[in-house]
């Protein structure tokens, strides 16, 4: 272990009373003496400072289930080499120790504290992921570099510790598409660059590597926005060319970046070699055999983007993973923990976008799916918003079109019944949308990255040269970051379309309730209408039966005749009603009989009955008639004969 080894270097080269081996009888001794031990701090702190890179560049901080006990003994053996002057009055000995503790004590004590924070800092990451930061800062002079150093390449060896080191260390753990971040990762790439150029110094060559590898997977992100970005640097514009950044000792994880987002059109040689990994991972996966989690992330992602079919396949990868959860969780480390919760939303997530890539996801069923990512998410406290925000945007989509539909149908209950459908989801739709604002604001507020893998695969073993051999650890290993900037954009733009959802669902009601109002108004006309036919029907014919009848009365032989007229003129102006009736009703002579009243029933009842009535009373009559008229016919005849 790299800290350790720095403990014993800090004991071998000043073990207790290693003061005394020092002269101060005479000023060529105090010279000699300071001279001494300046050039053995400097050795000593080259060795600390390179031992304390490679521990960084190794991941002890993560992977050292004692860090914080080898912290403790560090400071311990800090303060026991500390040489304390007592009641020594000599000028040029009080000199001496000042500038062990200037030279050596205070940088190495700043740079274990920044070491022990950064730690702190990496660890309630993942300890508390509930908990959102609204700043950090550092206030305490303990933690700044100082500025009377009497030795400048302990002073550069602690500045590239904390201000190179641990700051590509802490970008590692949350990289992120974001132009200051960016920012700082090229001028420190441009910093180192020139130096290795100058130097032979492995711990640069490492972090330049590193450094550049970082930057290369931001600007894979970039490069796939369509918008033409370049950066100044020292007032000369350059364009973004990912090749420039070399990449060096994390070729291995450069390498899984291109096969793991290869794509069939643009990466061909990456593309078939993802495919012929998806055969082997898949053969494991139906023989449920224990796979790495670099193999899930290819496989869903491939089947996600090429294969939209595959849905047991997708649920046989998710079950085959949840069986590791008892062996991370076993492990000491922090970091394991975290990647399984954090690799299994993503596995969901992925499974989302499968569905809604196949429609499985409907209106009916959506709020199901809501429900469970937000148990998922209660259980493993990570508040991802991509599942929110792609069911939000897809179920936006469906209303829109239910919405058109509804304009061009013409069944007013089928559109009153879709119309209350929407209406009672908008409410649902509302409470999403705060879930995908509460959910990137987790995300964005701590660079989430959207897929973790534990802590043994994020360490690739490499050579150093001279037989020496490092554990190069990466934490975000080739996962590539989020470019929040755009899911923002994305966000705002699915709050914009519920508005306009909104907003056109309002008009569509006003719409719908002025077109009810109309069609109210329209059978209120026609129903007057149709009153005031029946009463001028009516009206007619009383006055023509009047009328009618004056004229029979001056005429008629006999109030018999008279009234028989009378009878059936009256029958076949009731009759005429009857048909002005018929006619005026909604659908003319097409109504149901179901709609007849039970006055209409009697009045038609006592109508049939009176042509019964009438028929009777006529036909003796009639009869008679017939026959005179017959008989005298008959005489006519027999007149003519004579």
């Amino acid at each position: 272990m790299y800290l350790e080894d720095c403990i014993s270097v800090i004991k071998e080269y000043f073990p207790d009373k290693w003061e005394n081996e020092f002269l101060f009888s005479s000023p060529e001794e105090i010279e000699e003496s300071q001279s001494n031990l300046l050039s053995k701090i400097t050795i000593v702190t080259n060795k600390v400072f390179e031992k304390l890179h490679l521990s960084v560049l190794g991941g002890e901080y993560l992977i050292e289930e004692n860090f914080e006990d080898y912290i403790n003994s560090f400071n311990s053996v800090l303060e026991g080499s500390t040489v304390d002057p007592g009641s020594v009055v000599d000028e040029s000995y009080n000199q001496f120790v000042n500038t062990f503790l200037r030279g050596f004590i205070f940088p190495l004590r700043v740079a274990i504290k920044n070491y022990d924070g950064h730690f702190r800092r990496i660890k309630r990451r993942y300890e508390t992921p509930e908990r959102l930061s609204l700043f950090e800062a550092v206030s305490v002079k303990e933690f700044f570099i100082p500025n009377n150093i009497p030795i400048s390449s302990v002073n550069d060896s602690l500045s590239d510790f904390i201000n190179i080191n641990l700051h590509l260390s802490l970008v590692d753990h949350n990289i992120a598409v974001k132009s200051n971040q960016l920012k700082d990762m090229i001028l420190i790439y441009h910093t180192l660059d020139d130096r290795v150029k100058a130097s032979n110094d492995k711990v640069l060559y490492l972090l330049k590597d590193k450094c550049g590898f970082l930057i290369k997977k931001i600007l894979i992100k970039y490069d796939k926005d369509p918008r033409n970005y370049y950066y100044a640097l020292d007032f000369d514009d350059k364009p973004f060319s990912i090749s420039q950044f070399e990449v060096g000792y994390f070729s291995e994880y450069n390498n899984l970046v291109q096969v793991g987002y290869a794509e069939r059109d643009k990466n061909e040689d990456e593309y078939s070699e993802l495919k012929s990994s998806i055969y082997r991972i898949d053969k494991d996966v139906r023989n449920e055999n224990v796979i790495l989690f670099e193999d899930y992330f290819k496989y869903i992602k491939y089947y996600k983007e090429n294969d939209h079919q595959s849905c047991n396949k997708i649920e046989r990868l998710i079950s085959n993973f949840k069986k590791q959860e008892d062996s991370l969780n076993g492990l000491n480390s922090l970091l394991n923990k975290w990647a399984y919760q954090v690799s299994l939303n993503y596995l969901i997530n992925n499974q989302i976008s499968f569905e809604i890539n196949n429609k499985s996801i409907t209106l009916e069923n959506f709020m199901s799916k809501i429900s469970n990512i937000d148990i998922l998410q209660e259980e493993t406290g990570i508040k991802n918003y991509f599942p929110y925000l792609k069911i939000f945007q897809y179920i936006m989509t469906l209303f829109d079109t239910k919405l058109d539909k509804l304009q061009t149908n013409s069944d007013l209950q089928e559109i009153q019944n879709e119309a209350a459908f929407i209406n009672r989801n908008i409410e649902e739709l509302e409470k999403i949308e705060k879930q995908l604002y509460l959910s990137f604001e987790w995300c964005s507020d701590r660079n989430f990255i959207p897929f973790q893998v534990p802590q043994n695969e994020c360490i690739k073993k490499i050579e150093l040269g001279e037989g020496e051999s490092l554990n190069l650890f990466l934490a975000s290993t080739f996962i590539l970051p989020i470019n929040f900037e755009k899911v923002k954009l994305e966000r705002d733009n699915a709050s914009r379309n519920l508005m306009n959802l909104k907003s056109r669902l309002y008009s569509y009601n006003t719409l719908k309730s002025e077109k009810e109002q109309v069609i109210r108004i329209k059978a209120e006309v026609e129903k007057t209408d149709r009153r005031q036919i029946e009463i001028l029907s009516i009206f007619a014919a009383i006055v023509l039966f009047v009328s009618s009848n004056i004229q029979v009365f001056a005429k008629a032989e006999s109030f018999t005749d008279a009234l028989r007229f009378m009878l059936l003129f009256a029958y076949v102006l009731v009759l005429f009603i009857v048909s002005i009736w018929l006619i005026s009703r909604d659908n003319g002579f097409k109504f149901s009989i179901k709609n007849i009243s039970a006055i209409h029933w009697f009045f038609m009842l006592l109508l049939t009955l009176a042509t019964i009535i009438a028929l009777v009373l006529i036909y003796p009559d009639f009869k008679s008639e017939l026959k005179a008229k017959r008989q005298e016919k008959s005489l006519s005849i027999e007149i003519e004969r004579h």
